[in-house]
């Protein structure tokens, strides 16, 4: 389970965990950049403590030779990069990502998931769920079907409810973003 360390994929990850458990053996992953906020960081931590997710965190560990992929680093809460290494690693490799060239998500997050599934012998069959909102669904990969990326119903339809959102809220910890842009 991709776990991005906002409300609604920590959403996603407790109502999996609370209603899907029995059926299925779950890996919550959270792939941190580098640049992340401080309190998703904290977030993320938070609610693998409470929940007990047995998260996993990785960084990308970008080769600078052309040619040769990128595969991951397992690190935690405390060794987490937080000075944008994995970022600036791509960067040195690939240059700087935009509209034409927007493959910084994929190099940072999806990659390195991948490269974790693949050491552990997981298939390629196995399923990848992501948590994202209704109104970011015209965000999503058109690769998604292809990759096995699953967004599970059952959340959906309590996240539809607003069930999600009050959970977050009503934990004994928030997820706390100051507005840093105006």
């Amino acid at each position: 389970m991709s776990f991005s360390g906002g409300r609604t994929s920590a959403y996603m990850c407790w109502w999996l965990l609370n209603n899907k458990a029995d059926e299925y053996d779950f890996r919550f992953v959270f792939a941190n950049t580098g640049l992340e906020h401080e309190n998703t960081l904290d977030f993320a931590h938070r609610c693998d403590q409470e929940w007990g997710l047995d998260l996993t965190w990785v960084e990308a560990v970008i080769n600078p030779r052309h040619g040769i992929g990128v595969t991951h680093k397992v690190v935690d809460y405390k060794s987490a990069s937080r000075n944008g290494e994995p970022f600036e690693a791509f960067i040195a490799k690939s240059g700087v990502p935009n509209a034409s060239y927007n493959q910084c998500s994929e190099r940072l997050k999806t990659f390195p998931m991948e490269s974790l599934r693949a050491s552990l012998g997981f298939k390629k069959n196995h399923m990848t769920a992501i948590g994202i909102r209704p109104d970011e669904f015209d965000r999503m990969s058109e690769k998604r079907p292809r990759a096995r990326v699953g967004l599970p119903i059952d959340y959906y339809d309590a996240l539809h409810k607003r069930a999600g959102p009050s959970l977050v809220g009503q934990s004994k910890f928030r997820f706390r973003l100051a507005r840093t842009f105006r």
